[in-house]
């Protein structure tokens, strides 16, 4: 950042470049290196003030442009040389300081006093010249009398270049605002595509994804939008399992198909739809000579039928039998063929009807393992006992039948099935109610894929998928779960949060690393292990002190004191609590800013006064950063040596201006010897100065030398003046001793000239006698040397 002497050899070279464009400006001559004092002549036409006290239009005027400490933080005092006639231009300044505060730039300032004089900026409302602006007022039609104009060339627009108001601290401008990550565009369309496809576990965890700190419009909308659905979906899914208990496989089937229309990616919903499909078909795949038994119908009677059954088919062979006979067949090769054949086709029957039956039974001994996988157990117990009905009908395929009792019975007499009679379902080594189980194989993919995301280092993305997780777990009142799940959520946030800080702290960018540690240390508090969190606390009140500082510096570019000294005083507070926090030179830095902060506003505040015409104020503000600068020299540490002198001869003009003032006063009020007091107590208060041999002050003294000396010729005059006119009547009568006995008055006097010590009046006063009037005169003359009147004779 530039120092201050870089700062005024910049603005010098950019002064210099300007006027090579306006040749009717120069610079006359300049003082200190890099110059701080300038003298410009302005080759233009404006009004002047002549010895005489004529007004008239003249061509060449002259100001004096000096620099003050603090510059470019307070305008610099602009003084006229010559006697310029304007409004805003008494004798001591130009009135130039709302102009600097929008316009901070000196080449520019030059310009404008330029215009000024040319009469096209002026002030008729409230003016430093109450004479000039009545001047002005009358002869409006002739202004303006003339006009800044650049050369031979056009003028150019160039790019101010900014001042650098840090030049006295030499403090380095790292104001970058940290940037904010908001939602693209792009991942707003896809959200929106998500939900109008249904896809609402998606849509969730694309707007999880999204920092709550990123600007997202109807953002409220759109969750909203989504839980909303996530809710109902829920509750339907629960309704159609329930359905499913119940056998009503239809009924949950169609609810299922509601659930597609409200989110299709619902957790579990794909699953519950093959196993209604599964179930569907097993209920479509059993005719009506599959079904179970009439209730109270026995396997006896079951044989008796098929007994039956079988003498009909018996029957039905003895035609043929008897055909065969009538042919004059032997009849005991019909009888054992017959018998033979009967046997073989027996035996084939019964084949057939065992593996039947045991079709028939692995069937339902298929439906029984579907039953359980559901959680179905009074069914599956039901269906279990059916596979044996079946069974009792086979009596060849005997090793299979064995096989698929023994299955029955160690089902039967498992302990899931007996805790799953019990309403219990195994789930981690433990028996849990069966609504409780369904809904933990629910949660698990869920937790499954954050898991997943978690160990391909996707952090965000992870807690979105435990964040869906654990509403999964409030909604269905699964507390314990929903608090583990919290839990490793808080730990991630905590994690990422704790490495956006870090990361935030290496880009110093201040105030999102306090923001950020300060969040950290919220989600500490929801841990039950949190380690760390004093450091945390101690890197908070680091970056805060530093985002505090920060703040200050931007703020003190601006020349906001008020601001900048509060901000700095919340910073000294954070060092206060926390000593360890800042390094050294931090301290120092803070100490440095926050006295030149007061500092600052204390010149600013006695430079208001100053425009404002309030001297002592003025006077009292500009002592008091004589003060500061003197008591706190440590910490200034030889950065202001200079500012004391250009203060101490600040206070001196200020005085002077005082007395100026109040001079002019007198002299408007033709009070002659109050106004030369007061000259006479400037030219005190030179003398006494450090500063009378200054080039600017010697001038003031010798204008005031000047105007003492007219003064008292002045006042003397006056006071012989008084004199005469005091004096007439015993005059006159010494000179017209006739006189006595008449009237005398209206004594007037004339100064007539000086010459060889003497001045001459002729002293004139109406006689009155006797009704008639008669003008006497006569010529008095006084001798500055002897002091003494005497008439003399022309």
């Amino acid at each position: 950042m530039a120092s201050g002497p870089d700062t005024l050899a910049t603005d010098f070279d950019k002064v210099q470049k300007t006027l090579e464009l306006y040749p009717s400006i120069n610079i006359i001559q300049v003082e200190g290196d890099p110059p701080d004092n300038y003298e410009i002549e302005y080759l233009l036409n404006g009004y002047v003030r002549d010895l005489d006290g004529n007004v008239r239009p003249g061509s060449q005027h002259r100001v004096r442009i000096s620099l003050p400490f603090g510059y470019p933080h307070f305008p610099p005092a602009v003084k006229p040389i010559t006697a310029i006639f304007h409004p805003d231009i008494d004798p001591d300044a130009v009135r130039i300081a709302a102009y600097w505060q929008d316009n901070p730039d000196l080449s520019e300032l030059i310009l404008h006093v330029g215009e000024m004089i040319c009469g096209n900026n002026y002030n008729l409302e409230d003016p430093f010249n109450q004479e000039a602006a009545d001047w002005y007022a009358e002869h409006l039609k002739d202004l303006p009398l003339d006009s800044v104009q650049v050369g031979d060339i056009q003028p150019e627009n160039p790019l101010d270049e900014a001042d650098d108001t840090f030049d006295l601290l030499g403090l380095d401008d790292d104001d970058d605002s940290p940037d904010e990550s908001d939602a693209t565009e792009e991942q707003l369309d896809l959200i929106r595509l998500r939900i109008e496809q249904k896809e609402m576990v998606a849509a969730g965890e694309l707007l999880a994804e999204i920092p709550e700190s990123s600007p997202v419009p109807d953002r409220d909308e759109i969750e909203h939008v989504v839980s909303s659905a996530l809710r109902e979906s829920n509750r339907l899914i629960i309704k159609a399992e329930k359905l499913e208990e119940d056998g009503r496989v239809k009924e949950a089937l169609e609810l299922v198909e509601q659930i597609a229309e409200i989110a299709v990616d619902t957790p579990g919903l794909d699953d519950l739809r093959l196993r209604l499909g599964q179930a569907q078909i097993l209920s479509e795949s059993f005719t009506e000579d599959d079904e179970l038994p009439p209730e109270g119908t026995s396997s006896t009677e079951s044989t008796q039928d098929d007994a039956q059954q079988k003498k009909a088919r018996q029957a039905s062979l003895k035609p043929n039998a008897a055909k065969i006979k009538t042919e004059g067949l032997p009849v005991k090769l019909i009888i054992a063929g017959g018998i033979a054949l009967l046997a073989l086709v027996s035996a084939g029957l019964l084949y057939f009807k065992d593996t039947s039956s045991l079709k028939q039974a692995e069937q339902k001994w298929q439906q029984v393992n579907q039953f359980i996988a559901n959680k179905q157990y009074k069914r599956a117990e039901e269906a279990a006992k059916a596979v044996l009905v079946p069974l009792n009908k086979v009596f060849i395929r005997k090793s299979e039948k064995k096989a698929l009792q023994d299955n029955v019975t160690r089902l039967l007499n498992t302990t899931e099935l007996k805790q799953g009679l019990l309403g219990k379902a195994l789930y981690n080594h433990q028996y849990l109610p069966i609504e409780t189980v369904r809904l933990l194989h629910q949660l698990d993919p869920l937790t499954a894929k954050g898991d997943a995301l978690l160990k391909s280092g996707k952090i965000r993305k992870a807690i979105a998928a435990y964040t869906t997780a654990r509403e999964f777990a409030r909604i269905n009142k699964l507390q314990q779960q929903e608090q583990t799940i919290n839990q490793t959520i808080n730990n991630l946030r905590f994690e990422e949060t704790l490495a956006n800080a870090r990361k935030a702290e290496n880009a110093q960018e201040w105030e999102n690393a306090a923001a950020t540690y300060r969040r950290a240390l919220e989600i500490s508090q929801t841990l039950s292990d949190a380690e760390g969190t004093g450091e945390i606390s101690r890197k908070l009140a680091a970056a805060t002190f530093r985002h505090e500082l920060d703040r200050s510096k931007a703020s003190f570019t601006e020349a906001q004191w008020q601001k900048t000294i509060e901000m700095l005083e919340d910073a000294r507070k954070i060092v206060n609590e926390s000593p360890g926090t800042v390094s050294a030179d931090e301290r120092r830095e803070l100490d440095k800013l926050l006295a030149d902060s007061h500092l600052y506003q204390i010149l600013s505040l006695a430079r208001h006064a100053y425009e404002t015409r309030k001297w002592d104020t003025a006077i009292q503000g500009y002592q008091q950063s004589l003060d500061l600068l003197r008591s706190q020299q440590d910490v200034f540490s030889g950065t202001h040596d200079q500012a004391i002198p250009k203060i101490e001869k600040t206070i001196l003009m200020i005085k002077i201006a005082k007395e100026q003032s109040n001079a002019t006063k007198a002299e408007l009020e033709n009070d002659i010897r109050t106004a030369l007091d007061h000259y006479k107590t400037i030219s005190n208060l030179i003398a006494a100065s450090s500063f009378k041999t200054d080039s600017d002050i010697s001038e003031i003294r010798k204008n005031v030398d000047a105007k003492i000396k007219g003064k008292s010729a002045k006042l003397s005059m006056i006071t012989r003046e008084n004199w005469l006119r005091n004096n007439f009547e015993s005059i006159f009568h010494k000179a017209y001793p006739s006189s006595r006995s008449s009237k005398l008055s209206h004594p007037k006097v004339t100064f007539v000239k000086q010459k060889k010590g003497k001045q001459f009046f002729i002293l004139s006063c109406v006689e009155r006698n006797h009704g008639s009037s008669f003008r006497l005169e006569v010529n008095y003359q006084y001798n500055l040397a002897t002091g003494k009147w005497s008439i003399y004779y022309r």
